[in-house]
């Protein structure tokens, strides 16, 4: 110590002037040390930001995307790795779009991708993630930005290399500086400059490892021997990797089929007019599908694009100044973006509504179409049935003219008797359903009767009607078609116990078109039963009697139930 001070003394300005330079030496190295150490943590940090997003295929299964992720977390190159389903992304996209109700009607989650986001140890691993990923199945979509990280990995390299130039130049010129003062004393005190080289050997050695330690240290940890060596060797050549899919008889026949000829026409005119319009609704339906269709595809394109483009980060815009401009064009276009899609958004919603209305109107004119189609069937089958009658009539007027005089005066006395009946009867009282009211009887004959039956007839409010409607469902011999048929659909009993048979029903038969006063039908339905000759009441009702003259000299004797609100069934020909 007492060496030193007399060192100062002798020689007080070179000795200033080098404990000057080593104090702003130091001071400097200080001051560098701590920003390198910021700056270090800070390139660390940016190192980890970069990413790479992989977007899979709607239909990848969750399995799958679980191996990726997993095959890519044992890789030891992956730091972290965030799994974002499809509720996931719809969440984000509700949040993106909260101020646009009627667009969120649009979405759901299955239109939306699930998706990985990768985050690397280090930069110079996305080049490789990326491409791994690229060569794997089901995915849609690799998102890598890839000159970012070139730039940033030729930063970090730059950072490094020159803290590492500087550091050199420091020590470098310190050495400098020492050696030049030393070589001034070097000759007055020879046994100090033993002292001082030690000192200054010690120094340089000391600030050089403690340096290097701190510059590779944060990439570099807990490495030694050849370990250290490759990773060093990593940095190096980090800077140099790149990596780069919808007779009058017959004349009123003949003038009947004519009209309903007539009619047929028309309608096939109508059936064609509505097809002709259902084929135009089928066109426009079709094109508004299409339009529909290409439409809702834009905007789902769309909406899964929005959403795939994340905004740029602060991270991005540092690095790339294309991103920045990038950034400019997006703030200053983003109204016209959002107004764009809102109008696409309402043209599909106006194309909706029209569609909708096409094909309601599409279904009424279907439904028009199929009931003309029925109008068409059932008056083609009255012409055949007229056909059917002519051709009857034709045979029946060449073989049966006298019997058949006979049937028609038969049924116009019955006519005349049942009106005079419903003036002249006589109350008899209440009856129930099921109580016996008369027997089977052949009254009236020769004149208005032919043999044992029953004449079954209704009117309501003085009309015929189908007594048909009234009676139960039975399954009877019908001799008009030669077998049995099941004959009946109301809810009355029939009036004869079973075995019945049918002789005639009510309606057109091939005997009542000569019936001019009922207008060619026959106004009841004539049956007979081989089981009993007991007449019941089909229904509740007040029993009357009546007999009249029938054609002449005979008598005809009739029953009739008045069943209430104008409501009469009448029983003929009985005992």
């Amino acid at each position: 110590m007492r060496d030193i001070w007399t060192s100062i003394r002798r020689t007080p300005y070179q000795s200033f002037s080098a404990f000057l330079i080593l104090f702003f030496t130091l001071f400097l190295t200080l001051i560098l040390f701590v920003s390198l150490t910021f700056l270090y943590g800070t390139l660390n940090y940016l190192e980890t930001k970069p990413q790479v997003t992989v977007y899979f295929q709607n239909k990848t299964p969750e399995n799958q995307i679980f191996k990726v992720r997993d095959e890519l977390m044992s890789s030891g190159k992956v730091l972290n790795i965030k799994y974002i389903s499809k509720n996931d992304a719809f969440n984000i996209y509700k949040q993106l779009n909260k101020d646009n109700p009627l667009l969120l009607e649009m979405v759901s989650a299955d239109i939306l991708p699930p998706s990985l986001e990768i985050y690397a140890k280090k930069p110079i691993y996305l080049p490789e993630i990326a491409e791994y990923l690229k060569k794997q199945g089901d995915i849609d979509e690799v998102q890598y930005e890839k000159d970012i990280i070139d730039k940033l990995l030729v930063l970090t390299n730059t950072i490094r290399m020159s803290a590492l130039i500087f550091f050199s130049y420091l020590i470098l010129m310190s050495i400098v500086v020492l050696t030049t003062m030393i070589l001034f004393k070097i000759a007055l005190k020879e046994s100090e400059v033993k002292k001082i080289t030690a000192f200054i050997l010690f120094f340089i050695i000391f600030l050089s490892v403690f340096s290097l330690k701190y510059i590779y240290s944060a990439e570099c940890d807990n490495k030694t021997g050849n370990d250290r060596i490759n990773c060093l060797d990593i940095l190096v050549k980090s800077g140099e990797q790149k990596v780069n899919d919808l007779e009058s008889e017959k004349k009123l026949l003949d003038n009947k089929a004519y009209l309903i000829e007539l009619q047929i026409k028309e309608t096939e005119n109508k059936i064609e007019s509505t097809q002709k319009e259902v084929n135009i609704l089928e066109t426009r339906i079709e094109g508004l599908d299409q339009s529909l269709d290409y439409l809702s595809k834009q905007l789902i394109e769309r909406i899964v694009i929005g959403y795939k483009k994340k905004p740029l980060s602060i991270f991005s815009l540092l690095f790339d100044n294309k991103n920045a401009n990038d950034f400019l064009n997006q703030v200053k276009y983003l109204k016209t973006a959002r107004d764009n899609n809102q109008k696409l958004l309402y043209t599909v919603q106006e194309t909706k509504t029209n569609y909708e209305e096409q094909k309601k109107l599409r279904e009424e004119k279907k439904v028009e179409l199929d009931q003309l189609e029925k109008q068409l069937f059932s008056q083609k089958s009255q012409l055949d049935y007229l056909i059917v009658q002519k051709q009857i009539i034709l045979k029946d007027t060449q073989n049966n003219n006298v019997r058949y005089k006979q049937l028609l005066q038969q049924a116009l006395a019955e006519y005349q008797a049942v009106q005079q009946a419903i003036a002249t009867g006589s109350k008899i009282g209440p009856v129930k359903k099921g109580d016996p009211i008369a027997l089977v009887g052949n009254s009236g004959y020769p004149n208005c009767s032919t043999g044992a039956h029953l004449h079954f007839e209704i009117h309501q409010n003085n009309s015929w009607v189908d007594p048909e409607n009234y009676l139960n469902s039975k399954n009877v011999y019908d001799e008009q078609s030669g077998g049995n048929n099941n004959i009946g659909s109301g809810s009355w009993d029939w009036p004869l116990s079973d075995p019945i048979i049918v002789t005639q029903r009510y309606g057109a038969t091939p005997w009542s078109w000569r019936y001019k006063y009922s207008g060619g039908v026959h106004t009841g339905v004539d049956m007979v039963s081989n089981g009993s000759a007991v007449i019941r009441a089909p229904s509740d009702g007040t029993l009357y009697s009546s007999s009249q003259g029938c054609g002449g000299s005979s008598n005809i004797n009739i029953k009739y139930i008045d069943h209430g609100n104008g409501l009469i069934s009448y029983y003929l020909h009985v005992q």
